[in-house]
């Protein structure tokens, strides 16, 4: 049975990407982990004002955040009754990624769905979305559904590489696992350094192919070309449904200034496919884990 973590708020964009999720592992065995993150912050003393006086300020958060999960929950039985799904509802007075990898530890959690409607870059610069906190700070696979994405059957899917990131089995295989009850070809859009041999390219090439070879593959470089634009262009003019981004942590720089990472997560109108990529080993320390 898969273990699915969906982060709420219950916005629009979080209820849409629900929608996917149901849609997406239709026919499957499958266990819904709905989280809801609060914060006192957002609650004005009017609000605390109108609960009796014996109730603490936890009691209505925690109270307002089970009844509106319990509200969702029975609207997601009704619209998928014959499914083989079940339920589980939490709500957590926490840090929005403590809470999120407390969850994966504790329930074995295979992927994490959560909604996106974008940010301004005055926003990704200051405060970072709740995407780019997710991507950073959870090592865990994670589907990004923009606010409009509606789930149709997976024809075409695309897998986004960069020549920074060194892709290997065990970070493919989440994805494997995961959407395997799809027939779907694969592209594989490569953005190769300009600095490595013809050689290289192809022996590249011949790697990737055999990592997925149960989906022939066909394989596209691309060199010297902004990586944003170019998947842009690609997802456009390939008809691409899902991209597949391998990503590596960040510096604390890119943070700052930007990074390419967001511009993909602000500019996609597909489901963009989230997998952490083995970090460098560095002094020699070869037996570390990745």
């Amino acid at each position: 049975m898969k273990n699915i973590l969906l982060p709420t708020d219950f916005s629009p964009a979080s209820k849409n990407a629900i929608q996917y999720a149901l849609r997406l592992f239709h026919g499957t065995s499958c266990t819904f982990h709905l989280l809801s993150v609060y914060k006192a912050w957002k609650y004005t003393s009017g609000d605390l004002m109108k609960a009796s006086a014996d109730k603490s300020v936890y009691d209505i958060l925690i109270t307002e955040s089970k009844t509106k999960l319990e509200q969702l929950i029975a609207k997601m039985e009704n619209s998928c009754a014959g499914e083989d799904y079940t339920y589980k509802a939490i709500s957590d007075y926490d840090v929005f990624t403590d809470s999120i990898n407390k969850l994966i530890e504790a329930e074995l959690i295979d992927l994490i769905i959560m909604g996106t409607d974008g940010a301004s870059g005055t926003q990704e610069k200051l405060f970072g979305s709740h995407t780019l906190r997710v991507i950073r700070n959870v090592n865990s696979p994670l589907l990004v559904i923009p606010v409009e994405a509606k789930f149709h059957t997976l024809r075409r899917i695309l897998l986004s590489l960069d020549y920074s990131i060194d892709l290997k089995q065990t970070t493919i295989q989440p994805l494997l696992d995961l959407i395997g009850n799809h027939s779907f070809s694969l592209e594989i859009l490569d953005n190769i350094d300009p600095e490595i041999s013809e050689d290289e390219i192809q022996q590249t090439e011949i790697e990737l192919k055999q990592a997925f070879e149960i989906y022939n593959p066909s394989f596209h470089k691309v060199t010297e070309v902004p990586f944003p634009e170019a998947i842009s262009t690609f997802v456009q003019s390939m008809k691409i449904d899902m991209n597949i981004l391998p990503v590596r942590k960040e510096e604390f720089l890119e943070r700052i200034f930007g990074s390419q990472l967001a511009k993909i997560i602000y500019a996609t109108d597909i489901p963009l496919f989230i997998l952490h990529a083995p970090e460098d080993q560095n002094d020699g320390d070869e037996d570390s884990p990745s």
